[in-house]
C-alpha cells in the first residue's frame, strides 16, 4: 500500500520506519479524529510489539502544526519545543527544525 507524506512523496506503507508508522497513527487519532489504518496499527503490533511512539510531527508540516496549536493541543516549553497534550496526557512533542538538528548533533557526540 502507497502513503502519501505532506510534501507529496508516495512511498510503500511497509517500508516506512517506526517513527514515522507512529505519526501515521497519532495523525489518524488526532487530527484526522478517526482510527488508524489497520495496516499501520498491524505492522506496529506486529514488528514493534505494539509501541507507539511518542507523536512527533515534521516541523515542516505547517498545517498539521497550526491545527494542534488551533485546537489547543501544544504546551510551549519554550520558543522551540512545546509538547503535544492529547486526552488529559502528553502523547508527545513539536520542536523546530534548529532543535532537531541540534538534539541529532548532541546525540553523536555522546557515542
Amino acid at each position: 500500500m502507497k502513503w502519501t507524506t505532506h510534501n507529496g512523496t508516495k512511498v510503500n506503507l511497509d517500508k516506512i520506519d517506526h517513527q514515522h508508522l507512529s505519526n501515521l497513527y497519532w495523525y489518524a487519532e488526532v487530527v484526522c479524529e478517526v482510527p488508524a489504518l489497520k495496516e499501520v496499527v498491524s505492522r506496529i503490533n506486529e514488528e514493534f510489539n505494539g509501541e507507539y511512539l511518542p507523536y512527533r510531527p515534521k516541523p515542516t508540516f505547517k498545517g498539521e502544526i497550526d491545527f494542534l496549536e488551533k485546537r489547543g493541543y501544544l504546551l510551549w516549553k519554550d520558543d522551540l519545543t512545546a509538547d503535544i497534550i492529547y486526552g488529559g496526557h502528553v502523547i508527545g512533542e513539536v520542536c523546530s527544525v534548529s532543535e532537531i538538528r541540534d538534539r541529532a548533533i548532541n546525540k553523536l557526540m555522546e557515542s
